[in-house]
């Protein structure tokens, strides 16, 4: 229980910054940058400034929504992943076949 409380708490705590990185580009005043290293197109290249910049800010709005929607629907479906591994202890590679052999 606390591995999973844990985890949760770092998926919001990592998802975070991105949502708020996405409200600061939805109301910012300037063009935003999308690429790393690259030069934002000037207001006079954009023929919608405002548009251009909701874009933006919805993107990582809705990409660090659905990071965080998506780990708990893979917490509910498939469980904890250190209960995986605890499941895969039963399972060898067998060296003789390509495939897994159930260890007795």
């Amino acid at each position: 229980m606390v591995e999973t409380i844990f985890s949760c708490v770092v998926a919001v705590i990592c998802m975070f910054p991105v949502f708020i990185f996405g409200i600061v580009q939805y109301h910012s005043k300037k063009p935003v940058v999308f690429w790393a290293g690259k030069e934002p197109p000037t207001a006079e290249q954009l023929t919608d400034l405002k548009a251009y910049n909701h874009r933006h800010g919805i993107m990582w709005m809705v990409y660090s929504a659905a990071f965080v929607l998506c780990f708990f629907i893979g917490l509910v479906m498939d469980g904890p992943p250190w209960i995986w591994r605890r499941d895969c202890r039963r399972y060898r590679m067998s060296r003789r076949s390509a495939g897994f052999n159930l260890v007795s």
